[in-house]
């Protein structure tokens, strides 16, 4: 945090901020993940590496680098011809140097031959939705579902065999949990509690 924030000016707002984040054996903590990204705190939190995204009304530039949040979860609307599309591909291109999990949710697959070209897997969601009872019936949705919580996960291949025998055993997602090995049961907890 401390190599992330910009200089200010003002000897008072200085010290009043050394003894909010610099002072050892104390800990600042925010109600919600949220209150960083407030008008009175946001301009504090101005990383200066990730994904370049432009200038300020002040010239400085700005950045987002989804690997120093704890939780970063987006989504681009805006209306027709504001560059929604323009800064996806933008945004894209930069995202894998981040070395951060992401997932696209691209219903129209406007996105799926860039993906490939970046490295990423493109899931076709529309052959088979990921419907509980298809995932513990059907076999090809099994498969897309693992692939997909594979790739999410980065699971390595017997971390992925775990996963596909616990579905195989289980009836429903609160068997899946109970099925894995102790260590792989801690990382997915959150997709199948």
């Amino acid at each position: 945090m401390k190599a992330g924030l910009k200089k200010m000016h003002g000897r008072i707002r200085d010290k009043i901020l050394e003894k909010l984040f610099y002072s050892p054996r104390k800990q600042v903590a925010f109600t919600y993940d949220l209150a960083p990204l407030g008008p009175h705190l946001m301009w504090l939190y101005v990383p200066e590496k990730g994904i370049y995204l432009g200038r300020d009304d002040y010239d400085r530039e700005v950045y987002l680098n989804p690997a120093q949040l704890r939780v970063f979860h987006g989504v681009i609307i805006g209306p027709s011809g504001a560059g929604k599309s323009l800064f996806l591909k933008h945004f894209l291109y930069q995202i894998p140097n981040l070395k951060v999990n992401f997932m696209i949710i691209d219903p129209h697959s406007d996105y799926s031959v860039l993906i490939r070209k970046l490295g990423g897997e493109v899931i076709d969601i529309r052959k088979t939705m990921f419907k509980t009872t298809n995932i513990f019936r059907n076999i090809e949705s099994r498969e897309l579902f693992i692939k997909a919580v594979a790739a999410l996960y980065r699971l390595t291949e017997g971390q992925e065999l775990s996963l596909r025998e616990a579905i195989k055993r289980s009836k429903d997602f609160s068997q899946v949990l109970s099925n894995l090995p102790p260590v792989l049961r801690s990382k997915l907890e959150y997709p199948f509690s």
